[in-house]
């Protein structure tokens, strides 16, 4: 008596022959939709819509998540070095959009030769530093240490700790810190190998010089060790230098030419004393540019830029620029 519909119930009717009638539903169809029809094609950052269609007219519709980006492989467009970024491009294969990213810039551990670093020192393997730093019995600079590569410093000394911090080397993919107190014959113990750039060592004892050493590692290798830091927990009666004060920050020189670094370490109190494990020491980021001695004379060497480091025991230090022409 009534067609069932897709959204709708029908209904069936049946009489006697006494006359009497006996009604029943019929179920709705439910709708029976075709194949879905893309309407909208997505794209890697714009969703699209699929339709698909019922016998009786009746539409649905769905969305199409975004594709998302196929970026292929990373190309150089600029190469780093030592003096500024590189950058790097990538392309999406289907919409061609293009990312950039920065190339940080080389740390100084020679380009001409890949097992000597800036400044002639060899890159030896983790083990073998280890070895080396371990063995150590005094107080020195190890053998291929460097101050401008990582420039490891005491940031802060309370009673009982020291907090050290230091550069991102390139390449770098851990950090190892050696310590002990300072003192003839106490040699560095392994503290700690960390992925950051900061250690603070805990349950020291005040008023007393510790020793430190950090090594940057990567693949296997030993790519740079920081010089000694010697620095003194607070509440005894020796202390630490708070800054390196110069009296020029800045030269330009000609090829050949020479200056004198006229700069002195200032301890954070005067009230204490600052026991000297070395002197204020001189470091040039690059020797191809300038190069400096123990007393601070600058002798300008090639055309460029450099930086020259006065650093004090502690690892506080002070940047001077030079320009040769």
């Amino acid at each position: 008596t009534k067609e069932a519909t897709c959204t709708e119930a029908g209904t069936q009717t049946r009489t006697c022959s006494c006359g009497e009638k006996e009604t029943r539903g019929i179920r709705a169809k439910g709708h029976s939709f075709s194949a879905w029809k893309t309407t909208k094609e997505a794209t890697c950052t714009e969703a699209g819509t699929q339709t698909r269609t019922c016998s009786c007219g009746e539409k649905e519709t769905r969305g199409i998540r975004a594709k998302g980006h196929s970026f292929g492989a990373w190309k150089t467009t600029k190469e780093a070095t030592t003096q500024s970024a590189g950058e790097k491009v990538r392309v999406c294969s289907i919409c061609n959009t293009k990312e950039t990213a920065k190339i940080a810039k080389l740390a100084n551990t020679g380009a001409k030769d890949p097992n000597k670093d800036l400044y002639g020192n060899s890159i030896v393997t983790e083990s073998q530093k280890e070895k080396a730093i371990l063995a150590q019995t005094n107080d020195n600079d190890p053998t291929g240490s460097t101050f401008s590569l990582l420039q490891a410093k005491a940031k802060k000394t309370t009673k009982t700790s020291v907090k050290l911090t230091w550069k991102k080397i390139p390449g770098a993919t851990a950090y190892v810190i050696y310590g002990n107190r300072c003192g003839k014959g106490r040699k560095y113990q392994k503290l700690v190998t960390v992925s950051g750039t900061s250690y603070t060592q805990k349950g020291l004892k005040k008023g007393t010089y510790y020793k430190y050493l950090v090594v940057a590692t990567g693949s296997g290798k030993a790519l740079a060790t920081s010089k000694t830091i010697h620095a003194a927990t607070t509440g005894g009666k020796v202390g630490n230098a708070k800054s390196v004060k110069v009296k020029k920050s800045k030269f330009t020189l000609k090829v050949g030419k020479t200056v004198k670094i006229k700069a002195k370490a200032v301890p954070k109190s005067k009230k204490l004393k600052v026991k000297k494990h070395r002197k204020l020491a001189y470091e040039t980021s690059d020797p191809t540019v300038a190069t400096v001695n123990k007393s601070g004379k600058i002798k300008a060497v090639g055309k460029g830029k450099c930086v020259v480091y006065v650093y004090a025991q502690n690892g506080v230090s002070k940047a001077i620029k030079v320009q040769v022409k």
